[in-house]
């Protein structure tokens, strides 16, 4: 029925045929239809707003308001209770960082160790460092073959790695070398860098500031 009052095209044809034929629904009709009606002429008896909005809102700026007597205020922290403030915030930012940080350190540690074969044929193909400077040793590497794990251990200042499952293609004969720590400096050299990519036909870009002559030990 308050379609039929708010939006009477909106009623289908056999809504119409039932509200022709229905004294009840007609009543109910007539009813509300009053009372649209009625509604309408109080809204349209509400007189206009007539004020000076910038004099109300003047007068509010103005306006001496004075503190409640009663109610919620903020306390007014000392200087001693500051500094326990900033203690403490510091302290629970502090604990919020170690807690992400380990949570980070969990997600990217390894689980996993897959053996990838690597034959000297590859291990020689690798740029020769003097080719792009100067090595300078202050203790030259001594790679020597050793007879078992725990003398490569006392060599290099660490235990050997143990592999616990290897694929069927991989020898199980163990071989063990090791080499005590070595120290140099290598000085990097544009003039050879650039020498070394135009005789494999390449062209460097340009180089940041201070790379020529830097040095990596």
């Amino acid at each position: 029925m308050r379609r039929i009052v708010d939006d009477p095209d909106a009623i289908t044809a056999p809504d119409r045929e039932h509200y022709a034929t229905c004294s009840e629904c007609r009543a109910r009709y007539d009813a509300m239809a009053e009372d649209a009606r009625a509604t309408a002429g109080l809204l349209a008896a509400v007189p206009s707003a007539d004020f000076d909005a910038a004099a109300a809102y003047q007068r509010l700026q103005t306006r001496d308001i004075t503190r409640p007597r009663f109610g919620l205020r903020l306390p007014i922290l000392k200087p001693s209770s500051q500094r326990m403030v900033l203690v403490l915030a510091a302290v629970f930012v502090l604990a919020a960082v170690i807690t992400a940080s380990a949570n980070v350190s969990q997600i990217f540690a390894p689980k996993t160790v897959k053996p990838v074969p690597v034959t000297v044929a590859e291990l020689e193909s690798l740029p020769d460092l003097s080719a792009y400077g100067t090595i300078t040793w202050s203790k030259a590497p001594q790679p020597s073959l050793v007879p078992d794990a725990a003398t490569a251990a006392s060599i290099a200042g660490f235990p050997a790695p143990k592999a616990g499952s290897l694929p069927d293609t991989v020898s199980k004969t163990v071989s063990y070398a090791a080499m005590p720590q070595a120290v140099g400096v290598f000085t990097f050299s544009a003039a050879k860098a650039q020498a070394a990519a135009a005789a494999k036909g390449k062209t460097l870009p340009a180089m940041p500031a201070g790379m020529d002559g830097s040095t990596l030990t």
